[in-house]
């Protein structure tokens, strides 16, 4: 890797080579979806049981973070799909009648707190205006994560 010394001028270079500033909301989608990436790691560290799903789930993050930064490969539709028939297996949606509130165990709050990065991110991949196949992605993923969560709440 090559340091451009770009990002001293207050820009940086997508993958598609078209430069922006780093206060633009594409970076600002990225940061956040990076801060999601280093939180699912804290995640797996709290959740053992989880390693290989969070793993999972930071492998189809990386492919939505390169679609929003410019890369031309459209994300695979099974990832949602795979997110789809992970809710439905867990089958908790219809018995939920409130919020949680976390706070039951370090790995329910770990999950949540990926949850709650996850909700920003979408609205900043909204307002950067990504293209849309990153939408659905990351808001079945910020409902993935509050399933994983509430299965921890009694743990």
């Amino acid at each position: 890797m090559e340091v451009t010394r770009k990002g001293d001028t207050g820009v940086t270079s997508l993958l598609n080579g078209e430069e922006v500033s780093k206060s633009s909301a594409v970076i600002f989608a990225l940061s956040y979806l990076d801060r999601l990436n280093a939180e699912f790691g804290l995640a797996k560290l709290n959740n053992p049981s989880l390693k290989e799903e969070i793993t999972k789930l930071q492998n189809m993050l990386e492919k939505a973070m390169s679609r929003v930064g410019g890369g031309k490969e459209p994300l695979p539709s099974d990832d949602v799909k795979y997110l789809d028939a992970q809710i439905a297996a867990r089958g908790v949606l219809g018995g939920i009648k409130a919020f949680d509130v976390p706070g039951a165990n370090i790995g329910e709050v770990s999950l949540h707190l990926c949850r709650t990065s996850c909700r920003i991110a979408e609205v900043c991949v909204i307002k950067a205006k990504s293209p849309a196949d990153v939408y659905g992605f990351i808001n079945r993923l910020s409902l993935y994560l509050f399933v994983l969560a509430h299965g921890l709440k009694e743990k």
